[in-house]
């Protein structure tokens, strides 16, 4: 069954730049969450179900089309048709097929399973295009540590470890990853919604979800010495 969020066809964008390209200055990554739902959508609103509308979002002069799909572990079949955003986003950031609700790691990681050992963690276009001297930077329509931003530069087991990993893990977070570990921690430009992850839960006037005492957004400035920015409204914050 379809979640809510497909079915009302919440479309969600991550957008990766990458400065001083050889070829092209800049290079946009989207990956669709709900796009069967828009279709269906499309076709309830023209009042014909088996009709195939076309869309405005494969029309643009210049696009590519990939199609992903979840590992699965056995005895279960070894590839689903049906994936989430944290392996999809795995799938085409990192060129390796994983685990449903795993990112960032191969497919030796099931979900829920802890990630510490680092031979599961998978190198993505974002540590790649930093290896080649490219500045980088995450613009999202959702959290910053949700899954399918999160991929870039994440590694974790659980698509929902953004704030805190169980106790018996000795890997980090998702949040904690992104200020303290490459290649989040080398992001010029980090834009989109989130902030009570990166918040204590006792932080005065702040809702936050973590329990380790830290304050994430203190710790970006400090690591970004004069450079660090954060700006933030009532909606989300953006670090720079």
């Amino acid at each position: 069954m379809l979640s809510i969020y497909s079915w009302v066809s919440i479309v969600l964008g991550i957008r990766i730049v990458a400065r001083h390209m050889t070829v092209n200055t800049h290079g946009s990554f989207f990956q669709r969450s709900g796009h069967i739902g828009a279709t269906w959508r499309k076709r309830s609103s023209i009042g014909d179900l088996l009709k195939n509308p076309s869309l405005n979002w494969p029309r643009t002069s210049s696009s590519s089309w990939v199609t992903a799909w979840a590992s699965r572990p056995s005895p279960q079949p070894e590839y689903t048709k049906t994936s989430d955003s944290a392996n999809t986003a795995t799938a085409y950031l990192c060129g390796v097929k994983a685990n449903i609700k795993t990112l960032g790691v191969d497919s030796s990681i099931k979900a829920g399973m802890c990630h510490a050992n680092e031979t599961s963690h998978l190198p993505s276009i974002m540590k790649w295009a930093q290896d080649s001297g490219k500045w980088t930077g995450v613009v999202t329509t959702t959290r910053v540590t949700e899954a399918t931003p999160a991929a870039a530069y994440a590694h974790s087991g659980h698509r929902s470890w953004q704030s805190k990993v169980p106790q018996d893990c000795g890997a980090k977070d998702i949040a904690y990853q992104l200020v303290h570990q490459e290649p989040g921690s080398e992001l010029r430009v980090v834009m989109g919604g989130g902030r009570d992850s990166f918040l204590n839960q006792t932080s005065k006037g702040e809702r936050g979800y973590r329990v380790d005492g830290r304050n994430l957004t203190d710790d970006w400035v400090k690591n970004k010495s004069s450079t660090g920015k954060i700006r933030q409204n009532q909606g989300g914050a953006a670090a720079s």
